[in-house]
């Protein structure tokens, strides 16, 4: 499997059938897992299909991670694959999914389970979020040898997170980060099964949230007005990143590191005087 892995992601080369090993290609390593040893299916963008199953089968999130990991599983579209006379065609995966609630929490049940059949491979699942978590694991399997083919390895699975906060912090404070790198950035979260974005998003150095009720505290404590976040911004990033299986938790740091709220917001922060003098720049909030 190959695809655009970003930042923190390792990448690896199949050069045939013989050499892949599954466990030494999954990350994060399942709980549980044993495989065939030997045994593979082949795979062809032609004829593989995802299917939903279950309560939670037309869930809208269910439906985009199935078009975006036909994707990352078939990434090379220019070799023509050249896949063994003898191979046995895996067909589809069914996905099961128990719920309809599509509701993010800490608690939210991430397990699943895969196995394979003749044919096809059943990944069960309490949540759609499990069924990421899943899908994450069942496109690991799949690698490409020399000649072009794409296989699967055979391999029966049982996995949940060890963790249920499993978080990475990125501060746009100090340090502008633009939307497209932090969608992207959301992309590595999925790939490795993080599920909660801690966007430190303003500090004494910069305010660069945009905000309808104060609008001159980005407009006055952002670097300039091309680094701040809109409204729309952050409702895309939030969207985004829910379709990944990621929350979003920002953090408005109070009562320290608020010098960037001075600034849109007269009178907010405490003067501190050094004897009589007026001070050059105020302290924390009032």
């Amino acid at each position: 499997m190959v695809r655009n892995w970003v930042w923190f992601v390792v990448l690896f080369t199949v050069a045939a059938s013989d050499d892949f090993n599954p466990i030494n290609y999954l990350w994060p390593l399942p709980q549980s897992i044993k495989c065939a040893e030997g045994v593979q299916y082949a795979i062809s963008e032609e004829t593989f299909t995802f299917q939903g199953s279950g309560a939670g089968a037309q869930l809208a999130t269910l439906t985009s991670t199935f078009e975006l990991y036909r994707k990352f599983i078939f990434p090379n579209t220019l070799r023509k694959p050249n896949v063994a006379d003898n191979a046995t065609i895996l067909e589809k995966l069914v996905v099961e999914v128990d719920s309809t609630n599509e509701t993010l929490l800490l608690d939210t049940d991430e397990s699943y389970t895969i196995e394979f059949d003749t044919n096809s491979a059943t990944l069960k699942t309490p949540t759609v979020y499990g069924a990421l978590r899943g899908i994450e694991t069942f496109s690991q399997l799949v690698y490409q040898d020399d000649t072009g083919a794409y296989y699967v390895a055979s391999c029966t699975i049982s996995d949940k997170p060890r963790f249920q906060f499993r978080s990475i912090l990125v501060d746009t404070s100090r340090h502008y980060i633009p939307m497209e790198v932090l969608l992207r950035h959301v992309d590595a979260m999925l790939y490795n099964k993080f599920n909660v974005l801690h966007w430190h998003i303003v500090d004494d150095q910069s305010f660069p949230y945009q905000s309808y009720l104060f609008p001159d505290l980005s407009e006055k404590g952002a670097y300039d007005q091309n680094h701040i976040y809109s409204q729309s911004d952050v409702s895309t990033l939030i969207e985004y990143a829910m379709s990944r299986g990621v929350r979003v938790i920002p953090e408005f740091d109070s009562p320290g590191h608020t010098f960037s709220w001075g600034d849109g917001q007269p009178d907010l922060l405490t003067p501190c005087y050094s004897n009589s003098t007026p001070p050059e720049k105020n302290g924390q909030l009032v």
